[in-house]
């Protein structure tokens, strides 16, 4: 076999291990997980007009179901954090609704019907003392970064970096062939174009604070304060904001009118966080 054959077969070799590791389940069948929620969340939606309390229980089975998947078995993606915000919204949980969409958004931001489907839960919010505090116009620009999968923008850094460095080696060695052939430039670019991509997800999400109201609280001027009208301000489920600081049991956030609260931390959950 030749060098450029090697190479080849030992660059397979290495992509097919690290993707399999990377999808290994390390505990329940993720199939029958999904056809579970999926199940229990259409038998939800049949049962909605007649029977609600039914309807309800069926929608938190899929949650359930869902947040086994991610949780539990640290499979993330666009749709699975789309339906599971799905399911909270059918089930009344708005609050954490709106945190699974906005998840979502994250990996699949060019999505027209979760676009659609935040604003709905958006709109159901009630209107709160103060605005919310809105992803910013960079955090906009670099989402649409992410809508290639970041798993395949990695594979084809790793790999045209690796055939950049064998097609140079290859020809100061003297070898020709099919892989020598290959426009060394055209690797190089396309190497730094995923490597540019996978340096902005990684900035966005070092200043990424968005955080969400999972359920109803006070903003409090300090940790623990006694809550007054002239001090508090009322955050309905689904409030978002900017979490700067945790204290203990006390996370500080910022309001859109860019006044500073305190609330408990265990009715608040960051975008970026994966939820309790």
């Amino acid at each position: 076999m030749s060098p450029a054959l090697r190479l080849i077969a030992a660059l397979g070799v290495i992509l097919s291990v690290t993707a399999s590791s990377l999808a290994a389940d390390t505990t329940a069948d993720p199939s029958s997980l999904t056809a579970a929620a999926a199940s229990a969340y259409h038998a939800g939606i049949d049962k909605l007009a007649n029977s609600p309390a039914a309807a309800k229980a069926d929608f938190e089975s899929s949650i359930a179901a869902y947040r086994a998947l991610i949780l539990g078995q640290g499979i993330e993606s666009g749709p699975l954090w789309y339906n599971l915000g799905n399911a909270y919204m059918m089930s009344g949980d708005v609050g954490r609704a709106i945190a699974a969409y906005l998840r979502a958004q994250r990996l699949m931001p060019a999505s027209q019907s979760l676009s659609t489907n935040l604003a709905d839960a958006r709109a159901r919010v009630p209107s709160a003392a103060a605005p919310a505090a809105r992803e910013p116009a960079w955090a906009s620009t670099a989402s649409f970064t992410r809508i290639v999968p970041t798993a395949w923008q990695v594979y084809t850094f790793l790999a045209c970096f690796a055939l950049f460095w064998a097609v140079l080696i290859l020809r100061m060695v003297g070898v020709r062939g099919r892989l020598t052939s290959v426009p060394a430039s055209a690797l190089a670019v396309i190497s730094l174009v995923a490597f540019a991509s996978l340096a902005l997800q990684t900035a966005a999400d070092a200043r990424d604070r968005r955080a969400v109201i999972i359920s109803p609280t006070e903003g409090l001027p300090s940790p623990g304060a006694v809550a007054t009208s002239e001090e508090s301000v009322s955050l309905p489920a689904g409030s978002e904001l900017q979490a700067t600081a945790r204290v203990g049991e006390w996370t500080q956030v910022r309001l859109g009118d860019g006044r500073q609260m305190w609330v408990p931390s265990q009715r608040v959950e960051m975008v970026l966080d994966r939820p309790s």
